[in-house]
């Protein structure tokens, strides 16, 4: 008596980040990096290759500016409002944007050495050829973004809410999701190394190649790497709604 054949099913495809189209505005006016401070309102302003130690724009309001190529050991942007804003060929070692809100912004080009994002919200932010070394997203809540062929050292999203995240070719050298809530977070195409927690990954999409030869996870079993996972082109895990 012959065995039931067994169909794969694919999962539906992720919905992927809506984002902007950026372009900085037209008319800007050039702005000293030094001048930054708390609560200060800036439009339009283009800080250009400047260089700064510490800097504290906390709760400060940014509306259609340029940072580039502008060098800081520090930057704090803790409750501060970025939006239509562009980073380019930035280089800060320590970025503090505790509780800061982002939106339809474009990083580009740019290296941070930690990125402390907690309580954080972005939405329609494309970050690309980045290189972060500790990005911590705890408890933020990220919809609508995209990492293109960055490098992140580790990537903390404990607690965190993400919807609509993708990262098309974007090496990552540890990922943390426990206890986040996602859904249609896209990991094809990104370079997974090693992943805590595998059970939290429940939501995501990753492709049957990443799960053939899956990134090293501590006492992760075989089983634990397909449950709710949505596998594209190969079974089809539980979505976490």
């Amino acid at each position: 008596m012959s065995k039931p054949a067994t169909h794969a099913q694919s999962a539906a495809e992720p919905k992927a980040p809506n984002i902007a189209r950026f372009a900085p505005a037209e008319h800007l006016h050039e702005a000293r990096l030094q001048l930054l401070e708390r609560e200060g309102s800036y439009d339009s302003a283009r800080f250009f290759d400047q260089r700064a130690d510490e800097l504290d724009a906390l709760l400060a309001t940014f509306l259609d500016c340029v940072f580039e190529q502008s060098q800081a050991t520090a930057l704090m942007l803790d409750r501060a409002h970025i939006s239509r804003t562009m980073f380019a060929e930035c280089g800060i070692a320590q970025l503090h944007a505790v509780g800061a809100g982002f939106a339809d912004c474009l990083f580009t080009g740019c290296r941070f050495g930690s990125f402390a994002a907690m309580e954080s919200s972005m939405h329609s932010v494309e970050m690309r050829d980045c290189h972060i070394g500790y990005l911590n997203l705890r408890d933020a809540t990220w919809r609508d973004v995209r990492f293109i062929d960055c490098v992140i050292d580790e990537f903390d999203a404990g607690g965190a809410q993400l919807t609509r995240v993708a990262f098309p070719g974007t090496r990552i050298e540890l990922v943390n999701l426990q206890h986040a809530t996602v859904s249609d977070v896209d990991l094809r195409g990104a370079r997974l190394h090693r992943i805590e927690n595998v059970e939290y990954l429940r939501g995501t999409t990753m492709s049957l190649d990443q799960i053939a030869s899956p990134p090293r996870s501590p006492r992760a079993s075989a089983s634990a790497w397909r449950k709710g996972i949505n596998i594209y082109g190969g079974t089809v895990g539980t979505r976490n709604n």
